[in-house]
């Protein structure tokens, strides 16, 4: 049987094991959202960069991605 202070020790170990694995998982989730984000921010730009690029101009190339209905 250990004494008080190794046990004292054993258990702050473990608790500063616990804070640790939490603040790693949290920086994860962190990362991944941040990578996603800017993903989504990338894609947005594309996007509004072809549709300001279509729809200027001479009309031709919004005739080509233009949808008719009836």
């Amino acid at each position: 049987m250990g004494t008080t202070k190794r046990e004292r020790q054993k258990a702050n170990r473990e608790v500063k094991r616990v804070a640790e694995a939490k603040a790693a998982r949290i920086a994860s989730v962190k990362r991944n959202l941040i990578r996603m984000v800017r993903w989504a921010v990338v894609i947005a730009v594309i996007v509004a960069i072809y549709a300001w690029w279509a729809n200027s101009g001479d009309g031709s190339v919004a005739a080509l991605v233009a949808v008719h209905v009836g």
